[in-house]
């Protein structure tokens, strides 16, 4: 996947379409049956994700990156095509997850995407999660994405200590912000590991493929 990076204090990672599947950066899980490198995929380039949904399993494929390391502030963003895909209506799943691995692994940021509202529409809610004491997540609004290609951008920073509830996550899409979420009591979430394509949450009946392509992370 020629247009997959990994962006670590302004150092770029570029992995090549046959290592994208197999170096450390970027690794795929052995579920994922359905995720492919293809020339079909791209959006921006040669090679892109593409990922085909089964109607009759709820199989996830998605890729992870394990480069992060108690990221205090994380930055990512990444290209994505709904192309052709069918879901019953409102349907949705998770297409990114940051999660922090220790001391008990506890997801930080949720990307999820959903079809519906009757007419087919793509939509984008990004999440944050509190603390574990809460367990709750701040979230967007539901962001209206187009029927082609876009570019999400996520920039999340979490709260400076206990009870201070300083965090803050900001969405654009396309390059403009579409989203604010303020005061986030956060302090005990940081950022290990990512996984980006279908994390998780995958319905029945939900067919076709979708593109992904030109993930990039930052401290």
């Amino acid at each position: 996947m020629s247009e997959v990076y990994a962006m670590k204090n302004s150092r770029l990672l570029v992995l090549g379409a046959a290592l994208a599947l197999t170096v450390a950066a970027f690794a795929v899980p052995a579920s994922a049956a359905t995720l492919a490198v293809t020339n079909g995929a791209a959006i921006d380039g040669s090679f892109g994700m593409g990922v085909t949904f089964d109607p009759m399993t709820t199989t996830r494929a998605y890729v992870e990156d394990a480069t992060p390391n108690a990221e205090t502030h994380y930055v990512f963003r990444y290209r994505f095509d709904p192309n052709d895909v069918i879901m019953d209506n409102n349907k949705r799943y998770k297409q990114f997850t940051a999660f922090r691995e220790t001391p008990t692994q506890y997801r930080g940021i949720n990307v999820t995407y959903r079809k519906g509202d009757g007419n087919g529409t793509n939509f984008y809610r990004v999440k944050s999660h509190m603390n574990e004491s809460s367990a709750v997540w701040q979230t967007s609004d539901w962001i209206t994405i187009p029927e082609g290609p876009s570019v999400l951008e996520v920039d999340w920073t979490r709260s400076s200590g206990p009870g201070a509830a300083d965090g803050v996550m900001r969405v654009w899409l396309d390059g403009v912000l579409v989203s604010t979420v303020s005061n986030l009591d956060n302090d005990e979430v940081n950022v290990d590991f990512v996984r980006w394509g279908a994390v998780g949450g995958v319905d029945l009946n939900t067919d076709g493929t979708q593109f992904f392509d030109l993930f990039e992370s930052f401290r």
